[in-house]
């Protein structure tokens, strides 16, 4: 019995459907992201009375135009140069057994050669699209850069084009470089396959066509390396030669020199390319090529190192000086630590009575509560319902209580469901339409305990007690909700701290927040949160509305794609409502000679364990500014921006990017500036930098005798015999007090250094 191995007419049209059904899932998936994201930018917009329907606006149609232009120059480029190769064939091959072969192959081929010719470019310009799009923030920063008013002390460029300029002409040099490489390599390869190229036939191995065209494009790849070569000559302001980052002796005496050279010498091989147009041969711009190669390895890598090795690194300091010099200097700069002074303190090891008498305010207060480990203490006495809970790590923030200024740990309480019963966890009514909200906000001094050794709470319960009058208590934005909830059910109301549903119809929310589910709004809901409930659901009506992208931190991603976000967003209780405070830095790697560092690994710390999600991105940079302050309201989800640092030409630019997103300093209201601090990670990473550039002194920099190092946390972990064994660093902390010199108590982050061994 014959098996049928012919395909039948309905499996040669099952390929096709599925492919379309595919196509159009994926192309309704793009679709609902992008609607969704319109409808989420505009109900924020609504709320916060800031238009940030601009911010979504502008990113996606720059998105777009980098998409479809960096495609369609691939495309362009590629398509153009196969299409050329093809066109000039040879008319008439010459017989012969790789002939005959290649024969074959093209016969085989041909009726493929269209679609394949169109997939290569579609994946090309997919490819290059993807990559341009992703470029959007560097193509933005170039339109509307700033100038730093600083020359950089090599070649006296303002910095503002290392931060905004330098970075595009890389991106698009790149760009170029690898779309005309593979238009040579789809060049060659037509070619080879239609005879203009010839590698074992007698006779001529290459047409005089294909020579020329082969040439223009090799000349072309030789004057973009000599652009390659100028802008590393001019990002040598960067360079990891040396001791430290920055254009060292070496690279200033020896590399800059000789990438002069090799500018020159890629610019005439690149000529000698095209002059080669006339020529049957490819010998002269082919040893052009070997010499600039050969030039490249032992000029460009070779000689810099012999005088490293040799003239440099024997006396490192005498040559190195001056450019430590510039690296200091530039760091300090950079990361805004340039005004810090270190001054001397005889600490003494007996105290008189005046002394502690003068110092009573700060010695009444001595902190006795570890915000980081008191999160099960909190939820143990204040959760009051089982389906509320605290954030892992608590915050510290001061108020003027009954005993004055005073610091406190404070806390709100947060729908977690991770805490319901087993029996009622995973019930999508439950996860998305009762449990929406937490309510209230807990403070307790970090001085305060009560006899039995608990937090004296000066702001706990359900109802809110305590000195703060607090409005609106419940929290509909934080750091615990849901991926997303269904506010204004018709079926039921909400799970309320105040109010269960046992004891009436639940709470219905009267705020602004949400994005009504009318319509088709229901579809692409269903869509981006793969949940065919919001489609099916009775619990979802007509006056419903959906409320996601709750948490603080990421609300403002959202509005300010352009900022790095601290790990530690707190509330703060202002007029009556509980407000979201949210520090916001923009960053540079483009600040020269300035020392770069990890910014996920420089601000880890013994805390950032507890944070998951929350910390700052693994990103090389060498400039930060705590540039903006962030608000969001935990009821209403209101975000509002406001200018801190006014200098910084980095917000500058993108405040003309994103135009009326960010207020003036100026219109920050006083209850909010009477809770704003010193950024926790910012105060980390400069931390981490005054480790070594706390002098500015070359001898004693480079011979790091007087390095800090910031202790590991005492509360780490321990081993078996109590020893501490934990390698986190000690974490800063928050607390009032009077620092030495001052005659007032004030409200700091504060960090101990220990002398590195």
């Amino acid at each position: 019995m014959a098996l049928r191995t012919t395909p039948t007419r309905r499996q040669l049209l099952l390929a096709p459907v599925a492919a379309t059904v595919v196509v159009l899932l994926a192309l309704l998936s793009v679709i609902s992201s992008k609607y969704t994201d319109l409808l989420w930018f505009r109900e924020v917009s609504r709320t916060s009375a800031a238009d940030y329907t601009g911010v979504f606006s502008v990113q996606l149609q720059t998105q777009l135009v980098l998409f479809f232009g960096y495609g369609l120059a691939m495309a362009l480029i590629v398509g153009l140069n196969i299409w050329v190769a093809h066109r000039i064939r040879p008319p008439y091959l010459p017989q012969s057994l790789e002939q005959q072969s290649l024969d074959r192959y093209r016969s085989v081929i041909e009726p493929f050669i269209r679609p394949a010719f169109i997939g290569l470019l579609a994946l090309l310009a997919l490819l290059a699209g993807s990559g341009g799009a992703g470029a959007w923030r560097t193509w933005q920063l170039w339109i509307n850069r700033q100038p730093f008013g600083v020359p950089d002390p090599v070649f006296g460029k303002d910095i503002g084009y290392y931060a905004f300029t330098y970075p595009l002409y890389r991106q698009v040099t790149g760009f170029l470089f690898g779309a005309f490489f593979f238009a040579l390599l789809a060049s060659i390869a037509t070619h080879y396959l239609f005879g203009s190229i010839r590698v074992q036939t007698a006779g001529e191995k290459v047409t005089p066509a294909a020579r020329a065209h082969i040439s223009v494009l090799l000349g072309i790849l030789a004057a973009l390396k000599a652009v390659f070569y100028y802008l590393d000559r001019v990002g040598m302001v960067f360079s990891d030669r040396g001791s430290v980052t920055g254009a060292s002796y070496t690279d200033i005496n020896a590399r800059l020199p000789v990438l002069l050279l090799l500018v020159v010498a890629a610019s005439l091989c690149s000529l000698l390319f095209f002059a080669n147009l006339r020529s049957r041969g490819f010998l002269l711009p082919g040893v052009a090529s070997a010499v600039l190669v050969l030039s490249s390895i032992l000029l460009g890598f070779v000689y810099p190192l012999i005088v490293q090795t040799l003239q440099v690194r024997p006396n490192e300091l005498r040559y190195e000086r001056q450019y430590i010099e510039r690296n200091i200097k530039a760091t300090r700069a950079a990361y805004g630590i340039n005004a810090v002074q270190v001054a001397p303190f005889e600490a003494a090891g007996s105290a008189q009575l005046s002394e502690l008498t003068e110092t009573g305010g700060t010695l009444d207060h001595v902190r006795l509560l570890d915000p980081n480990k008191l999160k099960d203490t909190f939820e143990q006495l204040q959760s009051i319902r089982q389906y509320y809970g605290f954030a892992q790590t608590l915050d510290v923030d001061r108020y003027a209580g009954p005993n004055g200024l005073q610091d406190y740990v404070v806390g709100v309480r947060e729908s977690d469901l991770s805490k319901l019963p087993s029996a009622e966890r995973g019930s999508w009514l439950n996860e998305h339409v009762l449990y929406t909200h937490g309510s209230g906000f807990v403070a307790v001094p970090t001085d305060a305990v009560t006899a039995d050794g608990k937090p004296d709470f000066a702001v706990k319960d359900i109802p809110t007690t305590g000195f703060l009058t607090i409005a609106q208590p419940r929290i509909y934005f934080g750091e615990l909700t849901p991926a997303y909830s269904i506010i204004n059910s018709p079926t039921s109301g909400e799970v309320d701290g105040l109010s269960d549903l046992s004891q009436g119809a639940g709470y219905r929310y009267d705020g602004k927040a949400g994005v009504p589910m009318s319509g088709i709004n229901r579809l692409f809901y269903a869509v981006r949160f793969r949940d065919p409930n919001l489609l099916i659901s009775g619990a979802v009506g007509g006056d419903s509305k959906i409320m996601y992208g709750r948490n603080p931190r990421d609300r403002v991603e959202q509005v300010a794609p352009y900022l790095k976000l601290d790990s530690d967003p707190y509330p703060a209780v202002i007029d009556g409502k509980v407000i979201w405070i949210v520090d916001g830095y923009t960053t540079s790697a483009g600040y020269p000679y300035a020392e770069r560092t990890d910014l996920d690994q420089i601000t880890r710390d013994a805390t950032t364990v507890n944070r998951t999600g929350q910390r700052l991105p693994s990103e090389q940079i060498n400039y930060i500014r705590n540039s903006v302050k962030a608000t969001v309201d935990a009821f209403d989800g209101t975000v509002k921006l406001y200018t801190w640092d006014e200098q910084d030409p980095v917000l500058k630019a993108w405040k003309k990017v994103f135009p009326q997103t960010v207020l003036d300093k100026a219109s920050i209201p006083a209850g909010v500036l009477a809770h704003v601090r010193y950024p926790e990670d910012l105060f980390k990473v400069q931390r981490g930098l005054l480790e070594r550039y706390h002098t500015e002194d070359p001898t004693t920099f480079f011979s790091r005798q007087q390095d800090w190092t910031v202790p590991v946390d005492p509360a780490g972990a321990r081993g078996p015999n109590k020893l501490l064994i934990g390698k986190d660093k000690q974490p800063p902390y928050y607390v009032v007090l009077k620092q030495p010199g001052s005659e007032a108590r004030s409200f700091s982050l504060t960090s101990p250094f220990a002398f590195k061994s």
